[in-house]
């Protein structure tokens, strides 16, 4: 197996040195590979990303380990080279090493307030996430958490690391541990906690910054906690003060008074909401009396037609069942929408035509699908050009039912 000394577990802060190619290969998409004597680069493990930077100003887009070896992957060949130099982005790295020692503290600070132990870890992009062996977390249990761990942030504490040889650990811990080898590193927060961990941490716990718990989440009936440390959080809450004093601008208050301001316009706009149902109701009936007013009369019975375009149906629908709620009443509706129609056919409660036979024949004319009962049926087709055609027939089918 090819060993590539890890100066990053050494000294997380050196972000250049120069190193030796080992091998160079082409991966299985096609991506350049080299594998190097010694590297400062972070490869992808233990829930932290993946340094990215230049080597002999290529981009190395990615760094993974796998069956022990570190593969660093280049946008394009060494051609060649055997000596190289590396270079990492150094705001990434010691962002990472912010949010993953702030993730000890957080972690460490849930076990001594609740008894709730890290059983994931994940760093992502603009946050952090670790999930709760617990069944549920109250806003003070976050308080208290949170309180504790920027406290044990300000102490200014130091962070250590050093390689024990796995025998000495217990069977639970080696247990923790996915990738078990022979040496264990051990990152220690002074006084406070000691765990496996191969991530890269500042010196002291006064670099993690500020630790701010964003939400929890209820993941796989456990808790998902998301929070962001040091600079991340610096621009969580830049980012959360401007949308606060833009929202206060909007309305037209301070900062403080968004809160009330906003529960006003809440409650303004469901007023306003129950307003406009009511007169969307009364036009409905409205609308019903007119059709009513102008249907065809059969016998003692009264048919309203219309053909609708580009209708909520639900509206149809129940403007439908306004007009066969008036005695010896029928509707035959139709809606256009998309090149599509929908017929929906409704009688009063004392008729006796099957209005669900009544579309059927209908929509054999379009190879149309629906149903219903004898009272009211629904059902529609792709065909509604010939629209007026199945009306028609609807119509004819039942004034032969009623003369």
């Amino acid at each position: 197996m090819v060993l590539t000394k890890k100066l990053y577990e050494l000294n997380p802060y050196q972000v250049a040195c120069q190193a030796r190619v080992l091998s160079e290969q082409v991966g299985s998409e096609g991506e350049y590979l080299a594998v190097l004597d010694q590297t400062v680069f972070y490869p992808t493990g233990g829930g932290q990303p993946h340094d990215l930077g230049q080597i002999n100003d290529i981009h190395v887009t990615n760094v993974y380990k796998q069956s022990g070896v570190i593969y660093h992957v280049l946008q394009a060949p060494l051609q060649g080279v055997k000596q190289v130099t590396l270079m990492i982005n150094w705001q990434r790295r010691f962002d990472h090493m912010q949010q993953h020692a702030g993730q000890h503290v957080l972690s460490r600070a849930f076990e001594i307030i609740v008894g709730g132990e890290t059983i994931g870890f994940h760093l992502g992009e603009d946050s952090v996430t670790i999930d709760l062996n617990l069944n549920e977390l109250t806003e003070e249990d976050l308080v208290r958490v949170e309180d504790l761990a920027n406290k044990i942030a300000g102490e200014n504490k130091e962070i250590t690391t050093e390689l024990i040889n796995a025998e000495e650990l217990s069977d639970e811990a080696r247990a923790k541990i996915p990738e078990l080898e022979d040496a264990i590193r051990i990152v220690a927060i002074q006084d406070f906690d000691s765990c496996a961990c191969s991530g890269t941490h500042p010196n002291s716990s006064l670099e993690i910054g500020t630790i701010k718990i964003l939400g929890i989440e209820r993941y796989k009936q456990k808790i998902r906690v998301t929070f962001v440390c040091g600079a991340r959080a610096f621009r969580y809450f830049r980012s959360f003060q401007k949308e606060l004093l833009d929202t206060a601008a909007v309305l037209k208050t301070n900062w403080s008074s968004v809160r009330s301001s906003t529960s006003r316009l809440v409650a303004e706009k469901e007023e306003l909401e129950k307003q406009k149902k009511e007169l969307a109701y009364q036009l409905l009936i409205s609308e019903a009396e007119e059709l009513r007013a102008k249907s065809e009369a059969i016998g003692d019975f009264k048919l309203s037609e219309r053909v609708f375009v580009n209708r909520d149906f639900s509206e149809i629908k129940q403007l439908a069942q306004m007009v066969a709620g008036a005695q010896s009443s029928i509707a035959v509706f139709a809606n256009l929408a998309d090149g599509k129609v929908q017929f929906i056919l409704q009688r009063s409660e004392e008729l006796k035509i099957p209005m669900n036979e009544c579309l059927k024949s209908g929509l054999a004319l379009i190879d149309g699908k629906g149903g219903g009962n004898e009272k009211s049926a629904q059902g529609g087709g792709g065909n509604a050009e010939q629209v007026a055609e199945v009306m028609e027939h609807l119509k004819g089918f039942i004034r032969a039912q009623l003369t």
